[in-house]
């Protein structure tokens, strides 16, 4: 059965149905379906929504005609709470590990990477700023000897520090993505995270003394 309408032009467009969405960002976004006469074709300028009208509506709406009316269909969006998404993960990442080692008068820095398990984070946000830095754990092992790192660093040979270190952790920015919506923006940061273990110097224990050279 159609349906009669007997709107003045002054009344058109006619909502017909609409849906809306409220994305943990905090943004809203709304669709809607309106019909109007094809020889009075009205653009609406306001959708409604659970949270008021709504005036951004982007990208401009789209316009079918058949048997003599206009379909028109739009898509708004607002902000509706100060809400940030997170979503985190937990992957795999490198630990470097690093020790200063005095052998026989010769300095060299070693360096280690070892394979471990920690979080990283996707940030979802209505702003045109980067959103603040989560805090990331790590996961399994937290502290380790320089000797399960660098097997030939042992007390037998060295002196410096044979205890338990714990790594020092720092988050990164890894990627960033702005998706506009009309007049909101909305940021997607990736973070990850850093472990960095520095166990410190060690120096042969009997470090011979070199005589000097003739003059």
């Amino acid at each position: 059965m159609s349906t009669l309408y007997e709107f003045d032009s002054t009344q058109w467009p006619v909502l017909q149905s609409s849906t809306e969405v409220k994305h943990k960002s905090g943004l809203l976004s709304a669709s809607a379906q309106f019909i109007c006469p094809a020889n009075n074709i009205v653009i609406p300028s306001r959708i409604p929504s659970s949270e008021g009208e709504i005036d951004n509506i982007y990208p401009p709406p789209s316009v079918s005609i058949q048997n003599g009316w206009a379909t028109i269909n739009a898509t708004g969006y607002k902000k509706w709470g100060q809400n940030a998404e997170i979503i985190k993960n937990i992957v795999l990442i490198d630990l470097y590990a690093y020790a200063q080692v005095n052998f026989y008068n010769s300095e060299k820095l070693y360096e280690q990477k070892i394979k471990t398990t920690g979080e990283s984070a996707t940030v979802k946000e209505l702003s045109s700023d980067l959103p603040e830095m989560p805090e990331l754990k790590l996961f399994g092992k937290q502290t380790w000897k320089i000797q399960e790192v660098m097997e030939g660093i042992s007390p037998a040979f060295f002196t410096g520090n044979f205890n338990d270190v714990s790594p020092t952790l720092t988050t990164e920015i890894m990627s960033v993505r702005s998706t506009n919506f009309g007049s909101l923006n909305e940021i997607e940061t990736t973070y990850e995270l850093k472990a960095v273990i520095y166990f410190g110097v060690y120096s042969t224990a009997d470090t011979p003394t070199i005589a000097a050279p003739p003059q």
